[in-house]
């Protein structure tokens, strides 16, 4: 099933790469001269005035040590080209691949680290008032084959409130906190390495 869930992502993620040649030229001249390759990238209205913007995740060898990635948001122009809104810090470094969509006005991005069955997906919004895309949510599951453990926490940055559940076997247990200083997260400068981490236990402790 890991598996098949696995090639599913695969698939999804190598028809989001299927950009147009034009496009893809559009957004790498928007940041002239510094050899930033697409990686995957999505279209849609993200900020509602009716022109399609896009998020991509872009990729470029590292000057001393692994490739360099960041996520970026580029408003769209009546005229065809694109506009950079935001530039994130350093992007999560996945092993493997992303998945990259626009649903109705929220970007969501999932990465696959590993083969193991781990994955995380957040969400952006466009907040107006920042003119920039909002980290508002964030799911991430963890899988463990050796003790047939499942964990999927969830993280709400607008209530403050994460959600962990976790299947061990036929059971599964639910735990809620609350983290007063949670907030959404900008996507300019974002650094993967900041986001909240703590707060439930492993599955099985």
């Amino acid at each position: 099933m890991r598996v098949l869930s696995y090639l599913t992502a695969s698939l999804l993620s190598l028809l989001s790469l299927s950009v147009s040649a034009q496009d893809a030229d559009a957004i790498t001249n928007a940041f002239p001269g510094q050899q930033w390759n697409v990686w995957v990238s999505a279209k849609g209205d993200l900020n509602n005035d009716r022109v399609s913007d896009v998020a991509a995740v872009l990729t470029r060898a590292g000057t001393n040590g692994p490739r360099e990635e960041v996520l970026v948001f580029l408003v769209g122009q009546s005229d065809g080209r694109y506009v950079v809104r935001s530039v994130s810090g350093p992007f999560c470094q996945v092993r493997h691949h992303y998945n990259i969509e626009i649903k109705k006005d929220s970007l969501f991005v999932t990465g696959y680290p590993s083969l193991n069955g781990s994955s995380f997906k957040m969400q952006f919004r466009y907040d107006p008032e920042r003119n920039d895309l909002l980290m508002i949510g964030e799911e991430r599951s963890e899988e463990n084959e050796q003790k047939q453990s499942l964990q999927k926490v969830s993280i709400n940055y607008l209530t403050k409130t994460t959600v962990s559940v976790c299947r061990i076997g036929g059971k599964q247990k639910e735990s809620k906190i609350k983290i007063d200083n949670l907030s959404a997260i900008p996507l300019q400068g974002f650094n993967c390495s900041e986001r909240y981490i703590g707060g439930h236990k492993p599955c099985g402790k």
